[in-house]
């Protein structure tokens, strides 16, 4: 018998979706962060704990949009009697959710050396086909594209400061690994929500 989706089953969808997405940023760091000398007491910080906090950001904005939309807000209103929030209304929550993730794809983008060296770069063409996958509409759909292409391009033109791309072999190595791993983790994480999504 098929199953009929629901906004509910979308949103907690977009929710996994988003769980996904900040794991795969995280071992793309985490592969950087390996590869960063040792910082001493004069040094600045590492630029990989700026790229954990604006992951870290990302994920709070984009959770607490899913969580506290109205059609996920239904599951746990219950337990709390005297709340009357009703939530943001789960397709603007939705379509927020993309918004924050093209910019925040943007900003590490930037901060990694740009559309061509960034190993995040692969993250950005899997955002319209999560999109399609979440049932967007259309027109949401084209707008996801549509922002995916400037900051792709914006990040090509202007591919970030020049103090944050380490020009020795080891930094190529690191951005060659990590740029491999998160463009098949992005694969595999589109292949699965392809999956479960599909129409039945």
């Amino acid at each position: 018998m098929a199953q009929i989706v629901a906004p509910l089953n979308i949103t907690a969808a977009a929710l996994i979706t988003q769980f996904g997405l900040v794991i795969i940023a995280t071992v793309g760091t985490k592969i950087i962060r390996t590869y960063e000398p040792p910082p001493s007491v004069y040094d600045r910080p590492r630029y990989s704990s700026n790229l954990y906090t604006v992951s870290l950001v990302c994920f709070v904005i984009t959770f607490g949009l899913l969580v506290f939309s109205d059609e996920f807000a239904n599951t746990w209103k219950p337990l709390f009697s005297e709340i009357t929030f009703t939530g943001f209304h789960w397709p603007f929550a939705l379509i927020a959710t993309f918004m924050v993730d093209i910019v925040w794809v943007t900003i590490l983008v930037s901060m990694t050396g740009g559309s061509i060296m960034s190993p995040f770069s692969p993250v950005y063409f899997i955002l319209p086909a999560l999109a399609i996958f979440l049932r967007e509409p259309l027109s949401r759909i084209v707008m996801v594209a549509f922002l995916v292409a400037i900051g792709f391009s914006l990040n090509l033109l202007f591919p970030g400061l020049p103090g944050d791309v380490e020009k020795d072999n080891r930094s190529r190595a690191k951005r060659i690994i990590a740029y491999w791993v998160v463009s098949i983790a992005c694969l595999l994480l589109s292949t699965f929500i392809g999956y479960i999504t599909r129409p039945r």
